[in-house]
C-alpha cells in the first residue's frame, strides 16, 4: 500500500476492502490479507471499523479446506446500509427504480409521458414516480442516499435553463435538481439520459468488455453517450455526442442554429412519421420506424425509399464518428435503433466496413426501452451515494 498520513492510510485500506468485498460475495480476513497484499492486523482494524460503521457485515463461516481445520467468518458488502433510486426520463417513458447499493433493484415504476403535455406534467411525473417506488420497496426517506435523474438534452449552467429539448413545452425552466432537493433528498444528481444508457451499457449490458465505446440512441431524435478509456466523455458543454447534429450533405449548411440537427431533420422519428402519414393520407404522430419496415416488407416503393434513406444515413454517421474516434464497439439503441439494427445490421456493417481502416464491432444494446439509462442512472446513484468510501470508478 502506499505511505502517507496514517488516517489517510487508513481510509485507502477501507476503500480497498470495501471495493474487493462488493467484487466477491463472501471473503474471510484470511482472503482480504492475501488478495490485497495488507498486513492481518491492518485488516483486523479496519475490518472492526468497517463493521462497527455497518459498512460490512459478518455473513457465515467458512467451512475450511476440504471440510477440515479452522472455519473463518466470512464478511460481505453491506449492500442494504442504504439504498439509491434512478429515473430515466425519455420522450415517451418514465421508468424509476428503487435499488440496494449494489444495484439490485428493490422495485421498478414505469409511466408514459404525454408529449402534449408540460415540463410541469414531467416533474411531476418524477416525483410521483419516486415516491412510489420508495414506497414499494419500504424505503424511508432517512435511508435514501442518492437520487440520479437522467434528462433529455443538457442542463446549461450559464443560463440555468434544460436546452435541447424542443418538444416539451416550459421543459427548459423546470429546476429539477433544486426541486428533487427540496421534496426528497439533498443528494441529487443530474446527467443526460444517453450518457446514462452508455453507463448502464458498459455496467450491465454489451459493452462491458470494452474501454472505448459509441452508444447511439435513435428514437424521436438521435444522439450518442461516448466513454474513451474508460470514462465517460461529455465535452466542456456536455454535449458530446450529439450526432444528430453531424451534416452529411453540404447542402444542409445552414444559415442560423436549430435545436433540431442536420442528421436529425432527416431521419428523426418526426421524418418517419410525416412519411409514413404521406403514404396512409393521415395526420398523426407515430416516431416508431416499425409501420414502415411492414410496409416496405409488403412492397411499398415509399417506404422502402425511406428505410433505405435511414439505413445509408446511420451508417455514415457511424463512418464519421468511427473515423474521429476509433472506437472498439458501437451499439445501437433506442426504439428505432434496435429495430434498425435488428433487420439491417449486417447491411450497416458491410457499408461501414467498406469506408473505415479498422472496423469496430457494431452490436444492438441488450436493453429494450429505456434499460439501459435505468442502469446508468443507479450505476450514478450509487457513486455518488453517502456512504460510498471505495472510491470505485462508476464505469
Amino acid at each position: 500500500m502506499e505511505t502517507g498520513k496514517p488516517e489517510v492510510i487508513a481510509q485507502m485500506n477501507k476503500s480497498a476492502i470495501v471495493r474487493l468485498l462488493k467484487q466477491h460475495e463472501r471473503l474471510s480476513r484470511a482472503d482480504l490479507t492475501r488478495m490485497l497484499h495488507m498486513s492481518f492486523p491492518s485488516v483486523s482494524s479496519n475490518t472492526k471499523q468497517l463493521l462497527e460503521d455497518n459498512y460490512i457485515i459478518e455473513y457465515g463461516v467458512s467451512a475450511g479446506k476440504d471440510g477440515l481445520g479452522r472455519r473463518s467468518v466470512l464478511l460481505a458488502f453491506n449492500e442494504k446500509r442504504g439504498f439509491v433510486v434512478g429515473v430515466c426520463f425519455n420522450i415517451n417513458k418514465i421508468i424509476t427504480a428503487c435499488a440496494d447499493l449494489l444495484g439490485n433493484p428493490l422495485s421498478v415504476v414505469e409511466k408514459n409521458m404525454d408529449l402534449t403535455k408540460d415540463g410541469e406534467y414531467a416533474y411531476t411525473l418524477i416525483r410521483d414516480s419516486i415516491n412510489e417506488v420508495l414506497n414499494k420497496s419500504s424505503v424511508s426517506l432517512e435511508k435514501l442516499e442518492c437520487i440520479c435523474v437522467g434528462i433529455p438534452g443538457i442542463f446549461d449552467e450559464n443560463s440555468q435553463k434544460n436546452r435541447f429539448v424542443p418538444y416539451l413545452d416550459s421543459w427548459e425552466d423546470i429546476q429539477i435538481v433544486d426541486r428533487l432537493k427540496h421534496d426528497f433528498v439533498e443528494n441529487v444528481v443530474a446527467e443526460n439520459v444517453v450518457n446514462l444508457g452508455v453507463i448502464g451499457e458498459k455496467w450491465r449490458g454489451n459493452a462491458q468488455n470494452y474501454q472505448n465505446v459509441v452508444y447511439i440512441e435513435y428514437d424521436v431524435g438521435i444522439s450518442a453517450g461516448l466513454i474513451l478509456n474508460g470514462e465517460l466523455y461529455c465535452g466542456p458543454n456536455g454535449l458530446a455526442g450529439e450526432v444528430g447534429y453531424i451534416v452529411l450533405d453540404p447542402r444542409q449548411m445552414a444559415k442560423t442554429f436549430s435545436d433540431e440537427g442536420a442528421l436529425e431533420e432527416l431521419i428523426s422519428g418526426i421524418a418517419l412519421s410525416n412519411v409514413l402519414n404521406d403514404i396512409n393520407d393521415l395526420s398523426e404522430e407515430h416516431f416508431d420506424i416499425e409501420p414502415l419496415i411492414l410496409l416496405s416488407d409488403n412492397g411499398n416503393d415509399r417506404a422502402g425509399e425511406m428505410i433505405d434513406h435511414v439505413v445509408r444515413h446511420i451508417a455514415a454517421m457511424i463512418i464519421n464518428t468511427v473515423a474521429v474516434l476509433n472506437p472498439e464497439v458501437v451499439i445501437l439503441s433506442g426504439i428505432n435503433g434496435i429495430q434498425i439494427g435488428r433487420r439491417y445490421l449486417d447491411v450497416i456493417t458491410e457499408l461501414v466496413r467498406a469506408h473505415v481502416p479498422f472496423l469496430p464491432h457494431i452490436e444492438i444494446s441488450k436493453y429494450t426501452g429505456n434499460q439501459a439509462g435505468l442502469y446508468g442512472a443507479l450505476r450514478m446513484s450509487i457513486m455518488n451515494a453517502a456512504s460510498n468510501i471505495d472510491n470505485e470508478h462508476f464505469i
